[in-house]
Parts: structure tokens; C-alpha cells; sequence
């Protein structure tokens, strides 16, 4: 069974009400942090309410795209436990790509 988080990683109710709880909220409040960079990369931090496999579980996610919009591809992942961690993780992955140039490095060339 599926089971779904809050942004304080308290679950939700199993079954239809605690879903549709955790869909409202999603919808709500679903972005913690967005940074467009100097160099036109998109990174986003997202709480994602669900666990993410893995030993801690992950309920946020941060993302790093080569832009903003709906066909931009994702250049790097991270994922974390608490939005603490997650607001932390935002930073670091602007700090990491705020220096890539599109039109000078490969995205396999930033090191983690």
C-alpha cells in the first residue's frame, strides 16, 4: 500500500480521505524552492509526499533542468528526508550549477 507523507512527514490517513487530503495539499503547496540561474538553468525543490525508495526515505525532491518549461531536461537529482534538508539541498545544487555554460561544458562535467 501506498503511503502518503506531509510536508512535517507525519502521514496522511490510508484510504480515500487521507488521498484526497495529501492531492489538495500537493496541488497547495507542492513547491518549496524554485531559482531560475544566471545561465538560464532551472533548479526546483518539490515536496513530493510519497517515499522515493531508499534508507532514509525521500519526500522532497530537487531537480536541476537546462530550463524552465515543460520539454526542459533533467540535468541533476537530489532527494531528502525532511524540508530542512530539502531547503539545504536547493541551495547546494544552485551553488553547483550556478557556473555551467550551456554553450561551453557537458552537464556530465559538474561534479557532484
Amino acid at each position: 500500500m501506498l503511503k502518503l507523507y506531509r510536508r512535517d512527514s507525519t502521514p496522511y490517513p490510508d484510504g480515500p480521505e487521507g488521498l484526497a487530503e495529501w492531492s489538495k495539499d500537493l496541488n497547495a503547496t507542492k513547491h518549496v524552492r524554485e531559482t531560475v540561474l544566471p545561465n538560464g538553468l532551472w533548479v526546483s525543490t518539490v515536496w513530493l509526499g510519497i517515499t522515493i525508495g531508499g534508507v532514509p526515505p525521500s519526500r522532497f525532491e530537487t531537480a536541476c533542468f537546462d530550463s524552465k518549461g515543460i520539454n526542459a531536461v533533467v540535468l541533476d537529482e537530489w532527494h531528502y528526508s525532511t524540508e530542512v534538508e530539502a531547503i539545504v539541498g536547493h541551495e547546494a545544487m544552485c551553488a553547483k550549477w550556478q557556473g555551467f555554460r550551456k554553450d561551453h561544458a557537458d552537464a556530465d562535467s559538474i561534479q557532484s
